[in-house]
């Protein structure tokens, strides 16, 4: 299945997932080679839910299982990194089997970071404030209209 990453002439079309893993006050991140700091998760394949997606991408990242996942938030991301980029980045609280064992790659390390140290420094700063606006989501999957 493709990945839901359109490029257009404007720009680029983006819809991706991220799991917000929070344990004892310390938030789960991934800090990559140019210095992003984000949540782990990528980008949603065609025909995938969001919860399928985030799902499938924690086993590639984090190589672990999730116990339970929770709606946090949407948010309309526009940025632009060589090109102009219009994201939907559906976010979800996480809470992992494996807490402590994560594999490492050359592009990508995950950590656990106090949050009252990471919260200037996350990308997209948008992150911070998810946890305190309402939630609405709904998946609707029909075999036609």
């Amino acid at each position: 299945m493709s990945d839901l990453s359109v490029a257009l002439a404007e720009g680029k079309l983006n819809i991706r997932v991220a799991a917000w893993c929070e344990v004892e006050g310390k938030l789960l991140v991934c800090h990559y080679q140019d210095q992003t700091i984000t949540l782990p998760g990528g980008r949603v394949k065609f025909g995938e839910s969001t919860v399928e997606a985030l799902t499938r991408e924690i086993k590639e990242e984090l190589d672990t299982t999730c116990i339970s996942i929770d709606y946090l938030g949407v948010i309309e991301n526009l940025f632009e990194q060589k090109v102009a980029y219009h994201e939907l980045l559906f976010v979800y609280t996480v809470e992992l089997a494996e807490k402590n064992r994560f594999k490492q790659t050359q592009t990508e390390e995950f950590a656990w970071i106090p949050l009252t140290k990471i919260q200037d420094q996350l990308v997209p700063q948008a992150l911070v404030h998810l946890k305190k606006t309402p939630k609405t989501h709904m998946i609707n999957k029909e075999s036609s209209f």
